[in-house]
């Protein structure tokens, strides 16, 4: 029962120190983002653009299930 209260003990530990790491986190990113300003209810159209893998098309013949003869039932 010992060994459990320590092992709980430990992870409360980690659990806090992660939530202030993640807290100190949290605020600097509030900081790098407030310099950026807005004007409220402007809105900017931006077109949409297709993005480009650079790789080719799948073939969409190997994502077809295969036909029951195939299978030789």
């Amino acid at each position: 029962m010992d060994e459990v209260t320590q092992q709980n003990a430990a992870l409360v530990e980690e659990a806090a120190a992660a939530a202030g790491s993640l807290q100190e986190q949290a605020q600097r990113l509030a900081e790098a983002v407030a310099v950026f300003k807005i004007n409220a209810g402007e809105v900017i159209e931006v077109p949409a653009q297709r993005l480009s893998s650079g790789r080719p098309a799948a073939d969409d013949s190997r994502l077809q299930a295969p036909d029951a003869l195939a299978l030789g039932h």
